[in-house]
Parts: structure tokens; sequence; C-alpha cells
């Protein structure tokens, strides 16, 4: 139902790409209010969370500037995307729309699923089959031993990954064949006031406010059922 709701009813592959600013503005509230989340996990902040913190923001700034800005579509890296984004399900405070949309490919995945596109779903499914074998274990064993500091370099991961998801970008394209090509893309800051800015913050405020109601509406059913 909902992947049916956000491809033929509100056809979201469409609009991540005619209005980026309201789109990227949702999820940068989305993955803002997952790191006020996770600061909150994490009992004590000295000197030596703070530096593992820092070393996640530069984790996190160094991968999405490794990514270039338009990704290929090839089976390979379609299978590389399932692979990666199905730390979704292993890591709190991570999604695998996330992952996607630093990968450049959330709008493709959801589209060739809207689409029934067998050939991308059975090439990213293969790779979340392959990534949540080899990955739960590994990700298990680190929030065992080292709970907090596995939290604290995924907050400073998403911390580090907003600087691509800040909704207003300027973006150079180029010509190829008849298609337009996304060649570069940099944050900036918005220098007018207009219609477009005003809906892009009401779209951050929505998700920013759906994920910390989402977040007490859970802590206060595991309070419920604890003895």
């Amino acid at each position: 139902m909902a992947l049916f709701f956000f491809t033929r009813v509100i056809p979201l592959p469409k609009l991540i790409l005619t209005h980026p600013e309201l789109i990227y503005g949702l999820f940068f509230g989305l993955i803002l209010a997952s790191i006020v989340v996770l600061i909150g996990e994490v009992e004590k902040y000295g000197p030596v969370e703070i530096i593992i913190t820092i070393a996640g923001v530069v984790l996190g700034l160094s991968i999405v500037n490794l990514v270039p800005v338009e990704t290929p579509t090839a089976a390979w890296f379609i299978f590389l995307c399932g692979f990666i984004a199905i730390s979704a399900m292993l890591l709190p405070g991570i999604s695998g729309s996330f992952i996607l949309l630093i990968l450049g490919k959330y709008a493709f995945i959801i589209n060739a699923i809207g689409e029934l596109d067998f050939v991308v779903i059975l090439a990213f499914g293969a790779g979340a089959l392959t990534g949540l074998i080899v990955f739960s274990r590994a990700i298990g064993w680190l929030l065992k031993h080292y709970h907090e500091s596995t939290l604290l370099v995924i907050k400073g991961i998403l911390m580090g990954s907003l600087w691509m998801i800040w909704p207003f970008q300027e973006r150079i394209y180029e010509t190829v064949r008849g298609k337009e090509k996304l060649l570069t893309a940099s944050p900036v800051w918005p220098d007018a006031f207009t219609s477009v800015v005003i809906g892009s913050v009401l779209f951050m405020a929505a998700g920013f406010v759906l994920v910390m109601v989402i977040h007490r509406f859970s802590a206060r059913r595991v309070r419920a059922v604890e003895p």
C-alpha cells in the first residue's frame, strides 16, 4: 500500500526531481530528528565521546563527497545499493531511504518498485539479502560490545551527511546527447525568502515533528510493557 501510495497517488520519484527543495526538506527534518533521538540514547558526553562523534562527522562528510552526483544504473551498483541500504534494518537512526538518497538512487529504486521493474528489483533484493547476511553479525557484535560508541559514530555520520541532504543546492547541468546530466551540486543558503523556501522549511518541520512523535509514542509503549 505504501509503495502504491508514493508511486501512484503521490508520485514521489517525480516530485524529488521537480520539487527537490520540498522533498529534501522533508528528509532533512527526518534525519535531524533522528540525530536528536540518538543524542538522547547516550548517557554522558565527555572528551572521548566528542572525539568519536567528530570522527563520525568526518566519515560522513567523506562518504557524501566521495559519491558522485550521478551514479550508474548498472545491476552491480543497484546490488551495492541494496547491500548498503539494508543497514536501515540493523542500525538505529539510519533509514534505507537516507542511504539511497546519499547514493543518488532513491527515486530510481522507488520508481522501479512502483513500475515492477523486476531486473532492478531482483538486483536490489539480492544486494539487500547479501548485506543482511554479512552485516547482521558484525553490527550485532558492535552494538553488544561498543553500544554507545557505535551510536556516536552513527550520529556523527548522520550529522556529516546533512551536507548532501540540505534542500537548497546550486546545481550545474550539462547536456549530453539531448539529455541533461547533473555535473555538480553544492549546498547554498537561499538568498530570498520565497514560497519555495517557506514550503521547504514547513516540510522540514513536519519531518522533524513526525520522527519525534513516533519516538515519543514508541518510548511510552516500551515503558508500558516493562515490569
